[in-house]
């Protein structure tokens, strides 16, 4: 038996997932117009509603990953200037006992010779020393500001993944719906609606993988050492 609905319009209640959004899709298929009511606002939103979540919150991801890049060699460096510096203080340090257990060294004739060598070389590497206590400091204060800057970058960062993995799975459920929509459609003789559907379907994804396509060119003149 052919039932054609044209013309009328179902309410169907629980309608995103399950059989409510199976009884929702059977209504479409054979021409009503359909409102879709739930508990949950976001599983009623169309694709479309999901992309334009996605592009907002990809606008703000966008500046703070460039912000990491930004940060990130310059962490490496301070990070590098400071174990660099620290060794060097190691160094000195074990150079500084050298000549101290050398001026303390020898007898009774050759002592205050040996002193009068090696003091002003403890007074030398004392002043290296003190000099690369300051160096260390003012590259930890540096190191430090940069990991606050790259902590807080992530701390932002990590929610606005985390809602933007939430659409992307609501978007491909839809996305998925909308394909079961389109096999129901030609299944049932509904040529035209099915053939309009899918071609909407195909121009977004095509409008997707352009977008895709421009970013990865982008990315490639950014690091064309990668």
């Amino acid at each position: 038996m052919k039932i054609d609905l044209s013309g009328k319009h179902a309410l169907v209640c629980g309608s995103t997932k399950g059989i409510g959004l199976a009884i929702a899709h059977q209504f479409a298929i054979l021409g009503a117009q359909v409102t879709l009511m739930a508990r949950n606002e976001e599983l009623l939103k169309s694709a479309d509603g999901y992309q334009a979540e996605l592009t907002t919150i990809s606008s703000q991801i966008a500046p703070i990953k460039v912000n990491i890049q930004r940060i990130r060699p310059n962490l490496q460096q301070a990070q590098y200037t400071v174990d660099a510096l620290k060794r060097q203080k190691s160094s000195l340090e074990n150079l500084r006992n050298q000549y101290v257990r050398l001026s303390n060294s020898g007898n009774i004739f050759t002592r205050r010779w040996l002193r009068s060598l090696y003091i002003p070389r403890v007074n030398q590497a004392n002043a290296a020393l003190r000099d690369n206590a300051n160096r260390i400091q003012t590259a930890q204060q540096k190191l430090n500001a940069l990991t606050a800057e790259m902590n807080n970058y992530n701390s932002t960062l990590k929610p606005l993944e985390a809602t933007e993995s939430i659409i992307n799975k609501n978007k491909n459920r839809n996305d998925n719906d909308r394909v079961i929509l389109i096999k129901q459609q030609f299944y049932y003789g509904r040529r035209e609606e099915a053939c309009r559907e899918l071609s909407a379907v195909i121009a977004k994804q095509e409008t997707l993988l352009n977008q895709y396509n421009v970013e990865l060119t982008e990315l490639n003149k950014q690091y064309t050492d990668c």
